[in-house]
């Protein structure tokens, strides 16, 4: 688009179409430090988060905001030339710059991806938004030329993306969908409602949200499960784009009943091609409260591997499940979990802060500091101006779960327990621990139960439903991750440990057949088989924490570890093992 457009969209008086915004790439390099040419009531830097909010958020006047970092030198060509469109339209536009190493937070509510990069905000909305640079020329073409990209970016190849589950808590789908965006596709993301999908997904233009219909309460019996898959086939019919023209669909599995069949009746319908991300195998689910020679779970096998062998591509998340797939005729490509830019180490400040809105949402009252403006975990020190570490505070730990079968959350509390018992016994110098716990899923009111059932001393532990974009917050701001992933086919692996991870996070994670594809004991984690073992991890990580220096070197080496794993992310990968097969089938 061109910058002229945008500031009529600041400008114009009935505008009201939002578009997307992007994702935050922590991203450095060697620093060069430029000089920003104007400041004034038109072009203006940012202070502060509520230098943000009172300027750029509540301005009634329409603002260009320049996200930016000095030693990003394209950033150095554009400014200028901003700096000029903007003054150009007197009072009618302002310029607000923002740096991104000094108001990291602002960058990474508002998404951004790279640098430079550019929005149209109005009233505290994002109507548009551009990345790199674009020269002065270009900044000034007519709306002819706008035009003509709006009938190319209609013209962009469409691919529809399917998961009968909450689309806001499908990380994997939703990082199909920004990378079929970055790579020029247009999207139609369907499934369930549930919790808030990311900004940069509802504001993007390029991309429908088609929502299923959920059924939940037809009961667990023969005829209760057999309504429930028929109204579910109608559902999902009705969810999917009958007047376009997919290319092709992209279906996460599981669950496989029914959407493999259905999906694979649409494509030969649409002409459209069928693409399986095999996440895990629904028949090894179904098998945890049914047997294996069950009809259902005989039903969802076959369904898997017969559409499975006949999708035109097929994508999953180790090693070990493209070498099984292999054996049933089925031929895939390993496209490994990674996560998105949103997950990444915060500072001591960032991580005060997260704490503190978790102390004042009622959340967890555990981390309450002495004052209003402090947490049990951190403080501001007004000697030296910076946000602190306390001297003396409890060790932090995480855990995220969908409360299902597959992950026995009493081999955590019996561990926390025993932690317990050996901090009153005085057996060890141990901390008080905060056990962050985030999900929801069919189990979650027995283990809570569980947990209130026990008087705690020393241990605090809370069970969190959080928005999308809080969760990395939270993982970012913990001491130690907790996984007890054990998957019911013991071939994929836990997302949550690479959200740990991409936080700079070490995970204490369950042992089964193929983690260590993901966690390297010793390196950036350890792995445990019982509660026993769990609980003996715990106390040798916290024992005397945080001066005990044998922990603080360990904690070094595998930060360091951590920092080498998290060069590679999502988008990178997808494009060297996912991209082609999509645009083959453009």
């Amino acid at each position: 688009m061109s910058l002229l457009k945008t500031l009529r969209f600041c400008s114009h008086q009935n505008f009201q179409s939002p578009a997307k915004s992007a994702i935050y790439i922590g991203g450095r390099g060697v620093q060069r430090f430029f000089h920003l040419s104007s400041c004034s009531r038109e072009c203006f830097k940012v202070q502060d988060e509520e230098d943000f909010e009172k300027r750029v958020m509540k301005s009634k006047t329409p603002i260009i905001l320049d996200f930016f970092a000095t030693w990003c030198g394209p950033c150095k060509v554009l400014t200028p030339r901003l700096e000029k469109v903007v003054l150009a339209q007197g009072d009618k536009v302002h310029l607000a710059k923002v740096d991104i190493d000094e108001n990291g937070e602002i960058a990474m509510d508002f998404g951004v991806s790279a640098v430079p990069s550019v929005m149209a905000i109005r009233d505290g909305k994002v109507m548009d938004k551009f990345m790199g640079v674009i020269d002065e020329d270009k900044i000034q073409k007519d709306d002819k030329k706008g035009m003509k990209q709006k009938k190319e970016k209609e013209e962009l190849p469409i691919v529809v993306v399917v998961v009968l589950g909450d689309l806001g808590h499908s990380p994997r789908m939703r990082y199909h969908v920004t990378s079929l965006r970055k790579e020029g596709f247009r999207v139609v993301f369907v499934g369930y409602k549930g919790s808030n999908l990311d900004p940069s997904i509802l504001q993007d233009e390029g991309v429908k949200i088609s929502y299923v219909r959920e059924f939940n309460s037809f009961g667990k019996g023969f005829f209760g499960y057999l309504l429930k898959t028929l109204l579910t086939c109608i559902a999902l019919l009705w969810a999917l784009p009958w007047t376009l023209a997919p290319k092709c669909i992209l279906v996460q599995n599981p669950p496989s009943i029914p959407s493999l069949p259905i999906l694979w009746l649409y494509c030969l319908i649409a002409h459209s091609r069928l693409m399986i991300d095999w996440h895990n195998y629904g028949h090894t689910l179904l098998k945890l409260s049914l047997s294996d020679s069950h009809p259902f779970v005989r039903l969802c096998r076959w369904c898997e591997w017969t559409f499975g062998a006949k999708a035109a591509a097929n994508f999953c998340v180790t090693e070990a499940m493209r070498k099984d797939l292999e054996k049933h005729g089925i031929s895939a490509l390993t496209l490994r979990d990674l996560p998105n830019e949103r997950f990444r180490p915060v500072s001591v400040k960032e991580r005060h802060e997260i704490l503190l809105e978790l102390v004042r949402s009622g959340q967890c009252p555990a981390l309450k500091g002495v004052d209003e403006n402090s947490t049990i975990v951190t403080r501001f020190c007004s000697a030296t101006g910076m946000y602190v570490l306390q001297e003396k505070r409890p060790g932090i730990i995480f855990s995220s779960t969908s409360w299902t079968a597959d992950e026995d959350f009493s081999i955590l509390l019996t561990a926390l327990e025993e932690y317990e018992d050996a901090k009153c016994r005085g057996l060890g110098e141990y901390p008080d621990l905060v056990c962050i716990i985030t999900g929801k899923g069919p189990l979650k009111p027995h283990y809570e139960k569980l947990i209130n059932s026990r008087i705690w001393a020393h241990v605090s532990i809370y069970t969190l439903w959080v928005e999308s974009l809080m969760y990395p917050k939270i993982v970012a701001a913990v001491d130690l991750g907790v996984s007890l992933h054990t998957s019911t086919s013991g071939l994929d692996l836990p997302m949550k440990v690479v959200d740990m991870f991409a936080c700079g996070v070490p995970v204490l994670a369950a042992n089964f057949f193929c983690i260590e594809e993901l966690v390297r004991p010793g390196e950036t984690g350890f792995l445990f088989n019982d509660a026993k073992e769990l609980s003996s991890l715990l106390k040798n990580w916290f024992q005397e924490y945080p001066t005990h220096l044998e922990t603080i070197q360990l904690n070094q080496r595998m930060s360091e570890h951590l920092r080498r794993w998290n060069k590679l992310k999502w988008h990178d990968a997808w494009c060297r093992s996912a991209r082609d097969a999509f645009f083959f089938s453009s």
